[in-house]
This record gives C-alpha cells, structure tokens and sequence, in this order.
C-alpha cells in the first residue's frame, strides 16, 4: 500500500531529498535476522561531564571504515504459542494501568509478540542488524557516537534515504505506524566542531530489541551545509 500523499513521514522524506547529498560508498545488505537485549542509547565520552577531564584516547575511524564490528550473530527469535503469550502480557498490561502505571516494557513486549506473528510473512527484512551492547562498544573504542535520527537527519545522504522509505514500507505493515523516524539512529563521527557526517544508519527492529544497520556511507555533506543550512 502507497504512502498517502499527507503522511508525515512521507513530508520528512520529501524534505530530506530536498537537503540530502549523494555519496559513492554504501554498505553492501546481508541476509540475517537477530535478536538481543541490551540498553539505551549509548552514551560517549564526549557526552560525559565526568570525562572531560581526562584525554580521549579513542581511535579516530570513519564510520564506515568499522561497522562491520557492530554485525553479529543471528539472533533465535521465539515464535512458539504466541498468541497466548500475548493474552497474558496483555492481562498484565491492563492490571498495571489499573494502578496508574505505565507499563513501557509491557507495552514494547506486546509490540514484539503481535509483530512476531507477521515474522514470516515480511522476510523482506534482509539488513544486517546489530544491538547495543556492540554499539557501546565500537563507541567506546572509536571517536564516534550514536545519536537520534530527528536530531542528525541532515547528516543522511539519499542512498539513505532510499534504504529508509524501503524499511519504512515494510515496517508500517508490520505496526501499522506511519511516521518511524523515531525509529531511527546514526553512528556519526564524534569530532567536536569538525564532526564529520559519514553515518552508519540504523533501525529500530519491530521483531525484538536490535537495530537493522540500513547502510553506511562516506561522504561529507560540507558542500550542501554551506548552500543550504548556513545560507
């Protein structure tokens, strides 16, 4: 099914291609599926007050020249009797809105579970994927970080752009929500003033807690900041 033409998303997208850049390198795809645990976003040195006084020792790599580190084994996801498992996270669910909780873990496990169903049928899905455990670790050993996507989306190019809309189609089927660039994370270079803006893009799996790596370019979108976002 088409975007529809006022879809929010679709509005972000079209203002993307407008500001986008176009690089030679992308990340080549890999036919694995995976499923972790793990955390939050990461967080960086940089981003550490506590760190600021100590040197950062990091290596300084391109994101692209390392995201191989973050692709892991595939994961086992569980498929068994889901329909009873999602009978009782939802009886959980409901018992803890009853107290005035906001059951946020309920509520992604019943994501999960509903989206696990539909496992099958959507194997278009074919990234490499990653989690966060990998993530904290290539940023804690190189001079990049991870940020959110509405934050950074400048720093995207429009082959990302395509792998975007591309995931966005199939993931909208599976959780039926339209605008996920909430979804969304980069791993940018983490330079201070003079960060460079070759990201490996991610997205948020509906299946589990791990990230689809969607591509990883390098090029610098320096010529298209200075015409566009300081005119």
């Amino acid at each position: 099914m088409p975007y529809k033409k006022d879809n929010v998303f679709t509005k972000f997208i079209r203002k993307l291609r407008r500001h986008g850049y176009v690089s030679g390198t992308t990340l080549s795809s890999s036919v694995l599926y995976y499923d972790f645990g793990g955390g939050g976003l990461a967080s960086t040195n940089s981003n550490d007050p506590n760190s600021l006084q100590h040197k950062d020792t990091r290596e300084a790599k391109k994101p692209v020249e390392i995201y191989n580190e973050i692709i892991s084994e595939s994961p086992i996801l569980d498929l068994t009797n889901l329909d009873e498992k999602i009978k009782i996270v939802y009886k959980r669910l409901q018992a803890l809105e009853e107290l005035g909780m906001h059951p946020t873990d309920e509520n992604t496990a019943l994501q999960y579970l509903r989206a696990r169903k539909k496992f099958k049928e959507y194997s278009e899905l074919k990234w490499a994927a990653t989690n966060q455990d990998l993530i904290n670790k290539l940023c804690a050993k190189y001079k990049v970080k991870q940020v959110t996507f509405n934050l950074y989306y400048k720093s995207v190019p429009n082959e990302g752009i395509d792998e975007i809309e591309k995931f966005a189609e199939i993931f909208k089927k599976i959780i039926r929500k339209e605008d996920i660039t909430n979804m969304l994370h980069l791993i940018i270079d983490d330079g201070g003033e003079e960060t460079k803006k070759d990201p490996i893009l991610l997205a948020k799996s509906p299946f589990g807690n791990y990230f689809y790596i969607l591509g990883a370019w390098d090029k610098e979108v320096e010529i298209v900041d200075k015409l566009v976002y300081n005119a």
